[in-house]
């Protein structure tokens, strides 16, 4: 059990903490009440999002923190950093709450800079 680093760019964030909706859609997104239809089409898996999602800072560094599923699945961890970088946990949590500690003592372990990437076009050699 993982997590991936970078592997794509956010495009669209929205309401972080208020429990609102975060997407990250590639097309038209539409939210409304937390939850997301990807695409805009009524075919198209519904995203339903966390009330625990939120940002959190450390050191004057800050995150995004997503907790999202679709009816059917476990959630989702995704942290997003001041640059769109995206780690996602290559695993789903039975609940939202294990997924938002789950991120919270690997901040407290790693330190919040092992979330943040560098912004985009330049690379680390």
């Amino acid at each position: 059990m993982g997590r991936y680093l970078g592997l794509f760019k956010a495009t669209t964030s929205h309401g972080v903490g208020n429990g609102t909706a975060v997407t990250h859609c590639r097309s038209d997104c539409s939210t409304a009440n937390g939850s997301a239809k990807i695409g805009g089409m009524s075919d198209e898996p519904e995203l339903i999002f966390s009330p625990l999602q939120q940002a959190i800072t450390r050191g004057g560094k800050t995150v995004e923190v997503h907790i999202y599923r679709i009816p059917t699945s476990g959630w989702t961890l995704e942290v997003v950093d001041e640059f769109r970088n995206s780690t996602v946990w290559d695993h789903e949590f039975e609940t939202d709450q294990q997924a938002l500690d789950q991120v919270l003592s690997e901040i407290e372990s790693d330190g919040i800079e092992a979330f943040i990437g560098t912004p985009s076009g330049i690379h680390r050699h």
